[in-house]
């Protein structure tokens, strides 16, 4: 009998010990995480002036004097990328902090010219707003915005690109999506207007 509980006790501290090198692996290959900041300030602000949207993450960069963040938006209109360059970029990276933590995010404000103002913001840089030309579409029709991450806490590894927010415009109603790959792909092609708000978080090899 003891020889059995000596048996399943070394076979337990193996399998914790296999659990914890895994999970110290997944920790390694994480190098930053971001949220859906629900209870934003600045975006109930924005919303109960009715002067534009705004789209607010809590990010974490636990490596931040070895990363680099690339946040943009793509253009699509009528199906067609409207310039094979992002229509507003934020790029910076390898802060003096070994830590970063703060609000980023994208925001609208709208004018009364027929194109909306762009800016972009983190927790160590921001935007100045900048008019993007999109033809007058922004300024009617059908519009609406989404966030494309769950409310839960998402961890990102080194290069890859997330998704993080969708808009759609069009003269008629708006159908439900998904924000898979097809999903988007399938507003791109219905829609006369999509933007779609992006990250990418690298980090540098040691």
């Amino acid at each position: 009998m003891n020889r059995r509980i000596y048996i399943v006790l070394i076979l337990m501290m193996i399998i914790i010990l296999i659990g914890c090198s895994k999970e110290t692996t997944i920790d390694k290959n994480n190098i930053a995480s971001i949220q859906v900041n629900k209870d934003s300030v600045h975006q109930k602000s924005l919303e109960e002036l009715g002067i534009g949207e705004l789209f607010d993450f809590h990010l974490k960069l636990p490596y931040a004097d070895k990363s680099r963040v690339n946040l943009w938006v793509e253009g699509y209109e009528s199906g067609k990328k409207i310039s094979s360059s992002p229509l507003t970029q934020l790029s910076y990276g390898y802060s003096p902090n070994k830590k970063s933590e703060g609000s980023m995010g994208f925001g609208i404000i709208h004018s009364t010219n027929p194109n909306p103002l762009f800016f972009l913001y983190s927790p160590e840089v921001s935007q100045v707003p900048l008019e993007v030309e999109l033809n007058g579409l922004y300024s009617s029709g059908i519009r609406g915005w989404s966030y494309a991450i769950p409310d839960e806490t998402i961890s990102l590894k080194s290069g890859e690109t997330k998704i993080l927010g969708v808009y759609g415009h069009d003269n008629h109603s708006l159908g439900g999506y998904d924000y898979t790959p097809e999903g988007i792909d399938g507003m791109i092609k219905e829609y006369e207007l999509v933007l779609i708000l992006k990250l990418k978080v690298e980090k540098q090899e040691e």
